[in-house]
């Protein structure tokens, strides 16, 4: 079951960052409830697996393949709506639900609604709805609706939604006046932010600018802080960290002293969202090691360094057991019948025998082995894009690609060789390298 890493949760429920107090704002989740937020958190506990995961969220997923009322708590209808499947994107990618019926669905609307110039705005439907919240009506610039869906599609693989997008902001951006709220400029950051052409990295560039006046400011609402968060923890081409920490700052002051919720001007009936939103977000900075101090992630290290010692001498339940495989033994070149692979957090901790776990995974006749490093391809010859072409390798067991690209090239020159090189830069499956 693919999920976050094992102590993403501690980091949850035990973190602590500047003034932010994220054991108040878990005690506030406690006590109020939820059911979104209420799944979402049994997931990352490892209380329930994805297909609990999916027994909720298909409950919200409308029969156009969007997602319906309840994501986004200000909308009621029963359509699915654009608004809304922006809000359930980022829930899937931060649960790692990248596959499945439903996921097909999900990408069946985005290709369905997405307008000739390859941007969105909310579909009919949704706007003729008397519960259509008024934030919903389109705009002159789609620059948020479009940059959010295709920034997250991209996750999912759908590079063609994603391309189509970039052409649409590269034609609006230096059109759009000043935005009244930071969302064009966060937004962009998730679709252009990774992306290495000079014209993309000059209005990602652009786009920082312009929210880090914002941040500067504090003209940004708690409940958008952690989005943006997620979204700057990913681009390492950019200097974001000081951003990142005023925006944790402004998490702590939106943060109530007497119950740990989160304040949002957005309304009381996103507290409970936002208090969830502001401790992923919290996690996701001390992952990185943005806090303070370096002494409460020490610890926690240490920590989870004597749990996966103890874990290895069978002194305490494994996270995960793969139970009765045919384990590949490279380095003898034998194979070995009825092992059993003991996994704490995203470690090995054991091979062998006498070993427990909560999750037990049989795979009795089934072969494991070291992840396969193919040393010589041409990804072209595949005639599939870069995504595509590294899922399909992923589920065979290669984690890794050694590929010349002078196929592509020989067609389509340098231009060939930089589309290529920045699907793979961009892909989630496998290690790409170029030769």
């Amino acid at each position: 079951m693919p999920r976050l890493p094992y102590d993403y949760y501690d980091l949850l429920t035990t973190g602590h960052a500047p003034a932010f107090d994220a054991e108040a704002a878990y005690r506030f989740l406690s006590e109020h409830h939820d059911p979104l937020c209420d799944m979402r958190l049994a997931h990352w506990r490892g209380d329930i697996d994805d297909a609990e995961f999916w027994r909720v969220m298909r409950q919200y997923q409308g029969a156009n393949g969007g997602f319906k009322g309840g994501i986004d708590p200000d909308y009621t209808g029963d359509v699915g709506s654009i608004h809304s499947t922006i809000e359930a994107m980022r829930i899937l990618i931060a649960h790692q639900q990248f596959d499945g019926e439903e996921i097909g669905k999900l990408l069946d609307f985005l290709h369905a609604t997405v307008l000739p110039d390859g941007s969105w705005q909310e579909i009919p439907e949704v706007l003729q709805n008397p519960k259509c919240p008024a934030w919903y009506q389109p705009a002159q610039f789609r620059i948020c609706e479009t940059s959010c869906l295709a920034g997250y599609a991209l996750e999912f693989g759908a590079y063609d939604l994603w391309t189509n997008a970039v052409r649409y902001i590269r034609q609006t951006w230096l059109q759009m006046p000043d935005a009244p709220t930071a969302h064009p400029y966060w937004s962009v950051l998730l679709l252009l932010g990774r992306s290495t052409t000079s014209s993309d990295r000059s209005i990602a560039l652009d786009a920082l600018d312009n929210l880090n006046a914002f941040v500067r400011n504090r003209k940004i609402d708690a409940w958008d802080c952690s989005a943006i968060v997620e979204i700057l923890v990913g681009l390492d081409a950019l200097d974001v960290n000081d951003t990142l920490l005023r925006l944790l700052a402004m998490l702590g002051a939106a943060q109530d002293p007497d119950d740990g919720g989160i304040r949002t001007e957005y309304g009381d009936t996103l507290r409970i969202g936002a208090t969830f939103n502001a401790l992923m977000a919290v996690a996701v900075l001390m992952q990185r090691g943005l806090v303070e101090t370096k002494s409460e992630m020490t610890t926690m290290e240490r920590k989870w360094t004597e749990r996966h010692r103890l874990q290895a001498l069978g002194r305490e339940s494994a996270d995960l057991l793969i139970k009765n495989c045919k384990l590949v033994n490279v380095l003898s070149g034998e194979i070995e019948d009825g092992i059993d692979i003991a996994i704490g957090g995203d470690r090995i901790v054991g091979v062998g025998h006498g070993y427990e776990a909560a999750h037990v995974i049989d795979c009795t006749g089934l072969y494991v082995h070291p992840g396969l490093i193919d040393a010589h391809i041409h990804l072209e010859s595949t005639k599939m894009t870069v995504f595509h072409a590294a899922k399909r390798m992923s589920q065979s067991g290669t984690t890794a690609v050694i590929t010349d690209p002078h196929e592509i090239t020989n067609v389509a020159g340098l231009a060939g060789f930089m589309f290529q090189s920045e699907c793979a830069r961009l892909n989630r499956y496998i290690d790409v390298y170029f030769t």
